[in-house]
């Protein structure tokens, strides 16, 4: 048996001793409990007991209603204290002495019931101060007769009672004494088992390992042909067949030696034979090593170029093999697509691609095989109103031979090429309508004034200021988009800096505005002392013109518009605050994109969506900064700064 196996019968029957003196402790201390319990009601009933004479004497003595009624009270208490004591385990000798107390107590209430009966009616009588016809009274004699029986019993009860306490409290204590004897032997019993226990375990193990060790000996003394012989099984037995095995290969091996050593030496005379070669077969292997070596360098440099160029690449670039198998995708392609080349590798491009539509149009392209195919499609974003629009283009792998090996397929984002020709669609459609309606307005008005012949100065006067307020947006309209078109060209235009008086420059704008605009009303409040910044005056005047015009535009029910002027540190800030219908975050974030629009309606305020654009480009080059602050239905806040401090022999500069 292996000696595992006899560590846990030694174990198992450890624990089923353990178990059973535990079973055998717990039922004891249940009767220790039980016992102590029954002597603490035997103590409450003798103190009610004796509560009870004392009742007695007093009712006996006074003959009071209260005195009845109490005593009425502990004397069913004291028989509810006799129903639960017969409901208890009782041992055999004190059934007697419950049953006689029993006895005695319902003798003991008779007595005392008929006394009272006496009593009360004694007393009617006494009130009534007449005979009742057929009522008997005791005599005194009788009376001290019924009294000294109520307490001879009362006294037995008392007897009685401290009698069954005193034979309960020696049942507890032999019931204590035994489980202490209980105790005592187990811890005996836990002790010799244990050494037992320790005892097997020891002889099991160390017999045999002893023997192991004498056998060592003497295989160690050079006497290979000793057998172990231990007589287990167990895994000291198999350590023993292991030895035997040990040593008879060992004697194989010694008896080999000899043939060993002749085959020793002729090895070494082929090797001698080989040296001789050996000189030149180095000098070869080292070149051909420096060469592989040189090869191995060139291939790394490659490869780490490769990675280095496939990692700076912006674009997705996904590569195929002729099964369509993913075998290289560069970190952009993984979080275009939200995927991992190590998850990919080796895997068809079909489990690459979630889009149905996407994927179709993929597996297509490598079916074809053919370079140069190209095809859009959409990337969700984390905003669902938002879409990347990327641009997929393919290319055939072939080897030396022109045979196909496999697809190149780059994916770039065309998102901001696509917003830019659809902003420069609509630019060209408001530019076209913000353009026709001043040409429409001019020659409307120029073909009245060549045609008819019979109007009144004052009609022609109008007329004509009509004709030069729209020839006055339509210089607007074109100035707008020379300046932009500079800006992207990247030809810039002049910046004229000079000293100018900034309050008054911004009074004379206002002023100019208060007179033409009717629904509005302009409140400036601007710094006592005025600052005298280094400017272009009707660059800074077209920046603060735009920022007006676009406050009036979106502000159409009318109110006040609020210009002021602070010094803030080195700069001058403009604040241009109206109350107007205001814009979503996300139109702030867009309000300086070129041809932007907050609204494209049919009836939104008219405007090209360059305004803001060149206010930015212009205050940049200024070398101040630009905010807008707006929320929807409240009206919007646009800020601009202006560098006090500048170079003066610098006034001329391209921007």
């Amino acid at each position: 048996m292996k000696i595992r196996t006899n560590l846990l019968l030694l174990s198992v029957s450890f624990v089923i001793f353990i178990s059973a003196i535990g079973f055998i402790m717990f039922n004891t201390f249940g009767q220790i409990n039980r016992e102590i319990k029954k002597s603490q009601m035997v103590h409450s009933m003798v103190k009610e007991i004796f509560d009870l004479n004392i009742v007695t004497y007093e009712y006996l003595m006074h003959k009071e209603k209260r005195m009845q009624i109490q005593w009425q009270l502990k004397y069913n208490s004291i028989g509810g204290l006799f129903e639960r004591m017969r409901n208890q385990e009782i041992h055999p000798e004190n059934v007697p002495i419950i049953d006689s107390m029993t006895a005695d107590y319902k003798i003991f209430g008779d007595l005392i019931s008929q006394l009272q009966v006496y009593f009360s009616k004694r007393k009617e009588l006494n009130e009534e101060n007449k005979f009742q016809g057929g009522m008997s009274l005791l005599t005194p004699y009788e009376e001290e007769r019924y009294v000294a029986a109520i307490l001879m019993k009362s006294h037995r009860i008392s007897s009685e009672a401290f009698r069954l306490s005193n034979m309960i409290g020696k049942n507890v204590i032999l019931v204590q004494q035994r489980a202490n004897l209980i105790i005592m032997f187990s811890i005996i019993g836990v002790v010799v088992l244990s050494s037992f226990i320790s005892f097997l375990t020891i002889k099991a193990i160390t017999g045999p390992i002893n023997k192991l060790v004498k056998g060592t000996k003497i295989i160690g003394k050079g006497d290979l042909e000793y057998k172990f012989d231990l007589g287990t099984k167990n895994e000291i037995g198999h350590l023993a067949t292991s030895f035997n095995k040990m040593t008879k290969n060992l004697h194989k091996i010694i008896v080999s030696r000899d043939e060993l050593e002749k085959e020793v030496t002729e090895r070494k005379q082929a090797e001698e034979k080989i040296k001789e070669y050996s000189e030149n077969l180095e000098q070869m292997v080292e070149e051909r090593t420096e060469k592989l070596n040189r090869a191995l360098q060139d291939t790394e440099e490659g490869r780490d170029k490769i990675d280095f160029i496939l990692k700076s690449v912006a674009d997705g670039l996904i590569v195929t093999d002729r099964q369509n198998r993913v075998v290289l995708m560069n970190k952009a392609a993984e979080e275009l697509l939200n995927i991992r080349l190590s998850d990919m590798i080796g895997r068809p491009i079909d489990f690459a691609i979630e889009d149905k539509t996407l994927r179709e149009k993929i597996k297509h392209t490598f079916e074809e095989k053919t370079t140069g195919y190209q095809f859009d499609f959409e990337l969700p974003t984390d905003d669902p109103k938002i879409l990347r629009i990327m641009r997929t283009r393919t290319s055939v792998i072939k080897d030396k031979k022109g045979k196909k090996m496999g697809i190149v397929m780059i994916m770039n984002d065309v998102s901001q090429e696509r917003d830019v020709d659809r902003m420069k669609t609509e630019f060209l459609s408001t530019a076209a309508h913000e353009l026709r309606t001043p040409l429409t307005s001019i020659q409307g008005f120029s073909e009245i004034l060549l045609n008819k012949k019979n109007l009144t100065k004052k009609e022609i006067k109008r007329f004509l200021t009509y004709i030069n307020d729209q020839a006055v947006n339509l210089a607007s309209i074109v100035n707008d988009l020379l300046d932009i078109s500079r800006i992207e060209s990247g030809k810039g235009y002049s910046l004229h800096k000079v000293t100018c008086d900034i309050n008054e420059m911004i009074n004379e704008i206002i002023s100019y505005y208060d007179k033409q605009v009717e629904k509005h009303t302009f409140k400036i409040s601007l710094p006592s002392k005025t600052e005298e910044p280094f400017l272009d005056k009707d660059k800074i005047e077209q920046v603060l013109r735009n920022i007006l015009d676009n406050a009036i535009k979106y502000f159409p029910k009318g109110g006040e518009i609020r210009i002021t002027g602070i010094k803030e540190n080195n700069y001058f800030k403009v604040l241009v605050q109206d109350q107007g219908i205001g814009m979503m975050s996300e139109q702030v974030g867009k309000i300086f994109d070129k041809f932007y629009r907050t609204d494209t309606s049919d009836s939104a305020p008219t405007g090209t969506g360059l305004g803001m654009t060149i206010v930015k480009h212009l205050v940049e080059a200024h070398g101040g900064k630009v905010w807008v602050e707006s929320e929807l239905g409240k009206g919007t806040t646009v800020s601009f700064t202006i560098p006090l401090k500048s170079n003066t022999a610098s006034n001329h500069k391209e921007v």
